[in-house]
Order: C-alpha cells, then sequence, then structure tokens
C-alpha cells in the first residue's frame, strides 16, 4: 500500500482539486499520513499566482526530499501546468502532473510509474469541456463546489488563463446533483 502526503497551495479551486485527489487515491487502496518521513509520495498542489508561491513551493519539494531522501515528488496544479519541462530538470521533482490530469491522480500516477515519460499534461488551452469530477464527501463546514474553471480574460498581470485554460463551466444537472450529494453526505 502507497502512502502519500498532499499539500495543498493557493486558491479555493485547488482545495477543492485536493479533496478529489485524496479521495481518488484512498479509493485505490492509498493510505494518507501525516507526516513527511512515513509518506511514499508527497504531492503538491501548487500555485502560480506569484513569484513568491513559486519559491516556496520549491522550498517545500526540497525539504521533502531533505526530510525523507526515498519519498516521490508529484507537482501538479499551477505551477506544474506552466513550468513543467523546468520542474522535470531539477533534482527534487519526481512526477509532473497537469491541472486536468491531477482529477485522475492515481490512474496517471499509474500510467508515470510504467513509462519513462514523468509528466502528464495536456495543452490546457485545447480544453472545451468542464472535467465534471464527483466528490463523494466533504469535511469542511461549508462544503465548495467547483463549477467553473479557466478564465477568458487575458489581463496583462495575470497567469490564470495559461495554468487553468480557456472558461469551461459544469452542466446544471451535474452542479444540482453534486450539491444533493453534498447535503446527503454532510
Amino acid at each position: 500500500m502507497s502512502k502519500f502526503l498532499i499539500h495543498t497551495m493557493g486558491c479555493k479551486s485547488n482545495k477543492y482539486e485536493s479533496t478529489v485527489i485524496l479521495e481518488n487515491l484512498i479509493s485505490h487502496g492509498w493510505e494518507e499520513v501525516k507526516n513527511l518521513e512515513e509518506a511514499d509520495f508527497f504531492i503538491l498542489n501548487s500555485c502560480s499566482v506569484t513569484h513568491k508561491s513559486d519559491n516556496e513551493a520549491k522550498y517545500l519539494l526540497r525539504n521533502a526530499k531533505h526530510k525523507n531522501p526515498k519519498i516521490l515528488n508529484i507537482v501538479t496544479g499551477c505551477m506544474a501546468q506552466i513550468e513543467k519541462e523546468n520542474l522535470l530538470k531539477t533534482e527534487f521533482v519526481d512526477y509532473v502532473v497537469g491541472n486536468d490530469e491531477k482529477l485522475r491522480m492515481f490512474e496517471v500516477l499509474e500510467r508515470l510509474k510504467n513509462s519513462e515519460n514523468k509528466c502528464m499534461a495536456t495543452d490546457i488551452m485545447l480544453l472545451t469541456q468542464f472535467n465534471s469530477t464527483h466528490l463523494a464527501a466533504t469535511s469542511q463546514t461549508r462544503a465548495s463546489l467547483k463549477i467553473q474553471d479557466g478564465c477568458d480574460n487575458r489581463c496583462t498581470y495575470c497567469i490564470i488563463p495559461f495554468a487553468r485554460g480557456k472558461s469551461r463551466s459544469a452542466k446544471p444537472d451535474f452542479i444540482i446533483n453534486e450539491i444533493k450529494n453534498l447535503e446527503e453526505n454532510r
């Protein structure tokens, strides 16, 4: 059984998606642990809004390898989407998983572990459909429900369209079903 520790940086979308990753891995027999020394995998769901967040992410990855040299570091999230090639050149990143692929983390890692390729990240700008991934439950008092991803604006200062792609929305039936599911499981 693989053991993992997940750390989430940034926005509510990342927090929601980390819960999806957590459920995905646990449903396949993985065990979440609370410290790096016990973990086989460290999953960093990164943010890339500022250079400060990029630097913090790199620090966390280096620190994970320092505390547990056998750990496999997986970077996902916005920094992974934007900096995938550069991240793979470092000694502290083992796998890079894109923003769309992270919602199927177990399946993606199984493919990457059996491949020479250490990165799976779709060109986010080519995505046209919202990834309607079901969240079974939430431990939060106020549940989050992701209904939109990406952005069609191209503000000069903003990296979000390049990290999350074009604007894509969930279908109304999916949203209603997820609200009912969250209500039943609270």
